[in-house]
């Protein structure tokens, strides 16, 4: 594995669990305690995490294993205190960290879904149901004053797979934080300059000196997403749509059995599974354009991305207002020139009943078919 690139050696390393990724960040800890030494504090999501790592970290490799629930879960606790003091004290915490609670809401797909205007068919869940104004912003009060303290007791100076609040404290007390995540070339992975935005300021540099490959470079994409993407496809037919929604039916049964839930409620669900080949039908209904239809006029090529997705929402937030730039795209193109538009197959089922059909009524914007290769366009 790459070092992390930083200034000086960690002392004491902040890390929060990702439960899909568990075996990796046990492997990234193992080699964090033998190249530097440091302490390891561990944020998991569940008492589930905590068992984990007591089965599988050997002796000494953590030094403290704390639970800290999703922003979304600890907001379902209903607030019943002074709801003026409440407020003033949330907007004393915006100014000091020049962040609005707005901004945080938006990052999780939960408490933050009425951010997501082109997905009103997303799954509703107990935690976008359950929470209110007034107990989101109590939970975010509550959550700041929980890092603040955990960064001073602990005097963390590096924070690993950061979520939002934590990031948004890092930040402000120049601690670094990092992120491991997927290049979507290949199966490469690496370590972003920073993990609240994931971002990677030398690129620029090393790219402008890049010398000219001379022939064409091939796209690779990363494996999972190929078979994301089929299986998403596979499932457009109607027949597919009643097994996943058969499927979804019995894991919501077996989490309800085992205590366990992820909080999407049954019905929202598996009436989504039985939406998406209806939207699909409607899309393919339009008259959908070709790279042979590409061919012959100048245009502009735009791809859709899906909502809520963590991209948009947290690492790049000024891209999340897609249809505004959809809108702009289309008035401000000189005449002539076409607005070519490529939906994402992962969001088809989510978007806004007539969406397809109301993108045809701008006559310069041409709905390309969506499993045309993003490359090829």
């Amino acid at each position: 594995m790459t070092p992390i690139s930083l200034r000086h050696p960690p002392r004491s390393v902040a890390l929060c669990h990702s439960p899909q990724w568990r075996f990796l960040m046990l492997e990234i800890l193992r080699i964090l305690k033998k190249r530097y030494g440091c302490a390891l504090h561990v944020y998991v999501l569940a008492e589930a995490g905590v068992a984990f790592y007591a089965k599988h970290a050997e002796p000494g490799l953590v030094d403290s294993v704390t639970v800290r629930k999703l922003i979304s879960d600890g907001a379902q606790k209903p607030f019943d205190g002074d709801a003026a003091a409440m407020e003033a004290q949330a907007r004393a915490i915006e100014k000091r960290y020049g962040v609005t609670y707005n901004e945080i809401m938006m990052t999780d797909r939960h408490i933050g879904r009425g951010f997501s205007l082109l997905a009103p068919g997303f799954p509703r869940s107990r935690q976008s149901e359950s929470t209110t104004y007034e107990s989101i912003l109590a939970n975010f009060n509550a959550d700041f004053a929980f890092w603040e303290g955990e960064f001073d007791a602990k005097k963390i100076d590096l924070m690993i797979f950061p979520q939002k609040i934590p990031s948004v404290v890092a930040r402000a007390r120049g601690v670094p934080t990092r992120n491991f995540t997927r290049t979507r070339i290949g199966e490469l992975f690496h370590w972003s300059h920073e993990g609240e935005f994931v971002e990677l300021p030398p690129l620029a540099a090393r790219m402008a000196a890049t010398p000219d490959p001379g022939a064409p470079v091939e796209l690779k994409v990363y494996g999972q997403y190929e078979i994301n993407k089929r299986n998403t496809v596979a499932g457009f037919g109607y027949g597919r749509a009643v097994r996943n929604a058969a499927r979804w039916t019995v894991q919501y049964l077996l989490q309800r059995l085992s205590g366990r839930t992820s909080g999407y409620t049954w019905a929202d669900t598996a009436l989504h599974h039985l939406k998406i080949p209806a939207q699909w039908r409607e899309l393919r209904a339009q008259k959908l354009a070709t790279l042979e239809d590409l061919a012959k006029v100048p245009y502009v090529f735009l791809t859709l991305q899906e909502e809520p997705e963590m991209s948009l929402s947290w690492q790049s937030p000024e891209s999340w207002p897609q249809l505004a730039y959809l809108r702009q795209f289309a008035r401000d193109l000189p005449a002539g020139v076409r607005l070519a538009v490529k939906e994402h197959v992962f969001a088809i089922g989510r978007r806004p009943k007539g969406f397809y059909r109301h993108l045809c009524d701008f006559k310069n914007v041409l709905l390309l078919d969506p499993l045309l290769p993003g490359p090829d366009v």
